[in-house]
């Protein structure tokens, strides 16, 4: 199972039960990865949706017996959980933290905006505490200047230490862990603090590295938010 968002500056996902930004080229990556999946989202989601979004199995997790449109179906939790892959959650903030500690894998789409009033969140903390580190910005091009700042992320679980590499020998990817550039430069990220100590207890000054994300504070707690500085941006 994975799961997919796309955040704003402070891990805002709606406001009024509308996405708060227009950003062809994050549909475009959505819908390139769901494709021929199950989708599984709650009632709000379906509700913001409209319509059953096509090429793919839509389940809406809900606990009331209300109407339910033509192309959803209905599904409890255990059901969604025993569903054969491809399966991804795709929302709303409750359902994210619900199934977030059975995911393998996030794709988390950042776009370059604040939303004041926001009033629906991407569980940023919960990923956090979970273990989950980005492996990967997999994409970084937006379509044209008209479209927000924009890049996607690619999240796995970490187990003592690393990524969980099960879903590796069974998945698509059909590498080893640590072959492609990607794998290098995560397995570097992950050393780095281990060897800058080592090179401080040694006597070697270590240059002051920036933070890939600062705190700040929101609707949703302590959150991060994705600097403006960053060469990635």
């Amino acid at each position: 199972m994975k799961m997919i968002a796309a955040v704003g500056r402070n891990y805002e996902i709606g406001i009024g039960n509308e996405l708060p930004w227009r950003c062809p080229t994050d549909l475009k990556l959505f819908k390139q990865l769901t494709k021929n999946a199950t989708v599984v989202m709650g009632r709000k989601t379906m509700e913001s949706l409209k319509r059953p979004l096509p090429e793919r199995h839509n389940l809406v997790l809900t606990r009331s017996r209300g109407y339910i449109p033509n192309g959803f179906y209905p599904a409890g939790i255990d059901d969604v959980l025993r569903l054969p892959d491809p399966v991804w959650v795709i929302g709303g903030g409750q359902i994210y933290s619900l199934f977030m500690p059975n995911v393998e894998e996030i794709w988390l789409s950042h776009i370059g905006v604040d939303v004041p009033g926001a009033d629906a969140f991407f569980p940023a903390p919960m990923m956090r505490s979970l273990g989950f580190v980005p492996v990967e910005t997999a994409y970084t091009q937006r379509a044209n200047e008209d479209e927000p700042g924009f890049f996607a992320d690619r999240i796995q679980k970490v187990v003592n230490g690393l990524p969980d590499w099960n879903h590796w020998r069974t998945g698509q990817w059909k590498k080893q862990p640590w072959q492609g550039t990607s794998m290098r430069i995560m397995a570097f990220r992950m050393w780095m603090p281990a060897l800058a100590k080592l090179m401080s207890s040694l006597g070697v000054k270590v240059g002051e590295r920036l933070p890939l994300y600062e705190t700040s504070s929101g609707s949703d707690g302590d959150c991060q938010t994705y600097r403006d500085d960053h060469p990635r941006r």
